[in-house]
C-alpha cells in the first residue's frame, strides 16, 4: 500500500467481532471508500456506516462477518 504526501493515515484496529477505521480529524476532501475487489478500480464505493468525529479523529465500527473488504480515503 502507498499513501499519497499529505494524505491522512486510515488505521485500522480489531475489536471483538468488528473493526474500528478511524483517521485524523479534520481531514479535509478526504472521503471513506470500500472495496470487494482491489483489483477492480470502478468498484470503489462509499460505505453505508455512521462516521464519528469527536474533533480529533474520525471513526466508524464495521463488523467483520461483512467479509473481506478494502478500504481507503479517498480525495477527488
Amino acid at each position: 500500500a502507498t499513501q499519497p504526501l499529505g494524505a491522512p493515515s486510515l488505521r485500522i484496529t480489531r475489536s471483538g467481532n468488528s473493526i474500528v477505521l478511524s483517521w485524523p480529524s479534520p481531514s479535509t476532501g478526504f472521503s471513506l471508500q470500500q472495496n470487494g475487489n482491489v483489483n477492480n478500480a470502478l468498484g470503489w464505493s462509499s460505505p453505508l456506516v455512521s462516521i464519528s468525529d469527536d474533533g480529533i479523529t474520525r471513526s466508524t465500527t464495521i463488523p467483520v462477518s461483512i467479509g473481506n473488504l478494502f478500504f481507503r480515503l479517498f480525495n477527488p
